[in-house]
């Protein structure tokens, strides 16, 4: 039988295009509610990024999303759309 492995949603933050700081976790499984599929990132202008996935909650799914700034400080997470699923996914 394979292993199920919970998924994170993770994200790190670089100022010299090679040397990363450690891994940020954005979004980790907690009782029935877990991140889904991969993360998507934007650069913004002043070196900040926005991380936007799936959660999957017992009510739904949702698409939320975090600010990191480039010293790794997050903003607090919020959601971009909310429905089933089978709708959002």
């Amino acid at each position: 039988m394979p292993k199920l492995i919970p998924s994170k949603s993770t994200v790190a933050m670089s100022d010299d295009l090679g040397r990363h700081s450690p891994l940020i976790t954005l979004d980790s499984p907690s009782g029935d509610e877990r991140p889904v599929g991969h993360v998507a990132v934007s650069l913004l202008n002043d070196g900040s990024a926005v991380a936007v996935w799936l959660h999957h909650r017992s009510s739904g799914t949702a698409i939320v999303g975090e600010r990191v700034s480039n010293a790794g400080q997050r903003s607090d997470e919020f959601t971009i759309a909310s429905q089933t699923e089978t709708a959002l996914g």
